[in-house]
């Protein structure tokens, strides 16, 4: 079974043509060879780093401590088979 990432940038949401074609590839998939992760990128509240943030990511990295909820998203993207991203 492959691990499949679907990325969904589509800001507006059911009305986006992007994600209609996005669901009818998805739809072609063979549900009994893909698992699918969604990720909803506008829904997420996704920020830019400031000092902050990017202190406690570095010292995460340099601990190793990539188990950190912080880096959950990333995991997600490297462990992933197969990445659909649904970006106007």
């Amino acid at each position: 079974m492959l691990n499949g990432l679907v990325v969904n940038a589509c800001s507006r949401g059911d009305e986006s043509r992007t994600w209609r074609l996005t669901e009818t590839f998805l739809a072609h998939l063979g549900k009994d060879l893909v698992t699918l992760k969604f990720q909803n990128l506008p829904e997420m509240n996704l920020m830019p780093l400031d000092m902050e943030t990017l202190q406690k990511r570095e010292a995460l990295c340099d601990a190793h401590a990539f188990e950190d909820p912080m880096f959950c998203d990333v995991r997600a993207f490297c462990t992933a088979d197969l990445l659909v991203i649904a970006a106007p």
